[in-house]
């Protein structure tokens, strides 16, 4: 890679992570001050528990009060952090594409009691489901693509399933039953419906344009059709072998598969770096692991119309999309080809035009490591909270935890020469100058200019990482960023004293 790809200028001006709390609105002055408290108790020490964040018994008595208050409510928690990662979509709407990755996770908890409000999971437990737009800003850095840059949340949904019931009616043969749920008002699907309706509003009053991005779950004619009814953008990853809307005696395929095996010429070519993929999302364990590589893909396009399925919401008879077909060339002995069948509302006339769909579409692996980041760094699983308000209340204050991390970690990895500054404030680095400049085993030293990574490797030899170990996981992230403010909050008692 080359130097000038290794960095990144941020799109957006970047504030601590306690602006992500400030202008609450709970109705309330005194509850809004008390939200501000826990969050920012919260902000300093990620990864512990909020039992051990907290200060005193009264504090942690008025956080548990506060967060089961059925005055406060989630949406007016998260509200502060959703503006901030507007603003900064709004800000970086000139440098790239803005994105929205959208997916769905599994949060679960422990416990033999039930939780109040709480409902089934897919392999037993209880939890619920939680349906996020991630927002981020796809910086073009070169010849190796874009950098997708994390801006933080810009929608959500919650899916709450009902506890399995002793006595219930017989069951429906399974295609009367699928078309039943298919038609419900409560069907699951109608999430994906929602949360992008409700983005494109808050992109279309900002004055921006956003590209919704989604992984095989997002194959949903329904959705696409009325996406791209309403001149909507999206990169979504097929995974059903749709049937192509044509006349009885054409010649032309039936299938997209078909038409994806028919010779044509490649558009564009590049080197890529993939990670190690043992999980696809969630707990789910892939059924053939992925080893990490450097590989070549290649990509060619065709435009495509297909027909409606036979049970589906939608009234638009056929809906015609681009395919951008991507395909790993050389794959090692023994390892399955990396493939992608990418549909999307976007131009695929030159290379550029496919280059930058598969960019967006690399990006989507940004939501996977925000679930991480909530789930290991927030160690949000963990909460022994026993009711599903409060769950979602402290659910907002992680979001936008989770959002700084990601942050970090991303810049740090993706663009490694990029500026410090614009990964943590400017205390924060004048701390970390400081700190480095004692012998002790429990500093990194820092270069006259530090780097994105330069911060993101000291901070988390604060929170335990030991560099030789590679790059740095949630929990030492989180745990160096506590130190970090424990030392800043000792420095600014020492001065008040003085």
């Amino acid at each position: 890679m080359k130097p000038d790809e290794q960095r990144v200028a941020l799109p957006f001006a970047f504030t601590p992570v306690s602006a992500e709390f400030e202008a609450l609105d709970l109705g309330d002055t005194r509850r809004n001050e008390r939200g501000e408290r826990v969050a920012a108790s919260w902000a300093n020490s990620p990864e512990m528990s909020l039992r051990q964040a907290l200060q005193s018994s009264a504090e942690i008595e008025g956080a548990y009060r506060f967060l089961n208050n059925h005055r406060v409510s989630h949406d007016a928690l998260a509200a502060p952090h959703v503006r901030e990662s507007w603003r900064r979509a709004v800000e970086s709407s000139s440098a790239g594409w803005v994105l929205s990755v959208e997916d769905t996770t599994e949060l679960r908890f422990g416990g033999a009691s039930e939780r109040e409000g709480l409902g089934s999971l897919m392999n037993e437990g209880q939890g619920f489901f939680a349906h996020i737009a991630l927002l981020a800003c796809l910086v073009k850095t070169g010849e190796s693509g874009g950098t997708p840059i994390p801006l933080g949340v810009g929608g959500s949904e919650f899916l709450v399933r009902p506890r399995a019931e002793k006595n219930k009616p017989a069951k429906l043969p399974k295609k009367a039953h699928d078309r039943h749920r298919h038609f419900a008002e409560d069907n699951e699907a109608l999430r994906w419906d929602r949360v992008t309706e409700e983005v494109d509003d808050v992109a279309t009053e900002a004055g921006i344009s956003v590209v919704h991005v989604a992984d095989r779950e997002g194959d949903k004619y329904a959705w696409l059709a009325d996406l791209t009814a309403r001149g909507g953008r999206f990169v979504v990853r097929q995974t059903h072998n749709r049937k192509l809307a044509k006349d009885k005696d054409d010649d032309q395929p039936s299938y997209v598969s078909d038409l994806l095996a028919a010779p044509r010429v490649a558009l564009a070519t590049r080197i890529v770096r993939f990670e190690s993929a043992t999980t696809s999302g969630g707990r789910r364990r892939r059924e053939n692991a992925r080893e990490g590589r450097e590989t070549a893909l290649e990509m060619r396009a065709v435009t495509a119309t297909f027909k409606r399925p036979d049970v589906c919401r939608s009234d638009v008879r056929q809906v015609t999309l681009n395919i951008v077909h991507v395909r790993e060339i050389n794959a090692p002995e023994g390892e399955e080809p990396i493939e992608w069948k990418l549909m999307t509302s976007e131009p695929i006339a030159s290379a550029e035009d496919v280059l930058r769909v598969v960019d967006a579409y690399r990006a989507r692996w940004l939501i996977e490591e925000f679930f991480k980041a909530i789930k290991t760094g927030c160690h949000y699983e963990h909460l022994q909270f026993q009711t599903l308000h409060a769950l979602q209340n402290a659910l907002a204050i992680c979001l936008a935890l989770s959002w700084h991390l990601l942050l970090l970690r991303t810049v740090s990895r993706d663009a490694p020469e990029t500026p410090a500054s614009s990964v943590v404030t400017q205390s924060q680095l004048l701390l970390l100058v400081w700190i480095a400049s004692f012998e002790n085993p429990w500093t990194v030293r820092l270069p006259p200019s530090p780097t994105a990574r330069d911060v993101c490797f000291a901070i988390a030899r604060m929170g335990g990482h030991f560099k030789h170990n590679g790059p740095p996981g949630w929990l030492t992230l989180a745990r160096g960023l506590r130190e970090l403010e424990r030392l800043a909050m000792a420095q600014r008692l020492l001065r008040r004293e003085m």
